[in-house]
């Protein structure tokens, strides 16, 4: 009884183990049945277990949340990118026109010089 009792403790931690690894998709709890060093301990696993399910749904939400944020900054990133990249455009062409301007000031400023000479 006491050797399958062990046994029962150690493939609960295996399978723990296997969870943490990613090779099993959930993890069980020990059944308790008596009030021995044994179920004492099986009961401390049971209770570190719960807390370590606990905090690893907690992290794949904080995952999954982050994740969607990430996703959404994206988009927005996306459609304000196009939104200054037209802006930019917009304004490169208003630069270039009024440099054109420009030169054709300084042309003219250079003839209006050379007829004055």
């Amino acid at each position: 009884m006491l050797i399958a009792r062990i046994e029962n403790i150690r493939a609960l931690l295996a399978d723990f183990f296997d969870f943490l690894n990613r090779k099993r998709a959930d993890t069980r709890l020990a059944a308790i049945t008596n009030n021995d060093e044994i179920s004492q301990m099986a009961k401390v696993i049971n209770d570190n277990i719960v807390i370590v399910k606990s905090n690893l749904d907690k992290d794949s939400k904080a995952v999954e949340e982050s994740l969607k944020r990430a996703s959404e900054v994206e988009i927005v990133t996306n459609l304000l990118g196009d939104e200054v990249t037209k802006m930019l455009k917009a304004n490169l062409e208003q630069a270039n026109n009024l440099q054109n301007k420009a030169d054709e000031l300084v042309k003219l400023s250079n003839r209006v010089k050379i007829s004055k000479i």
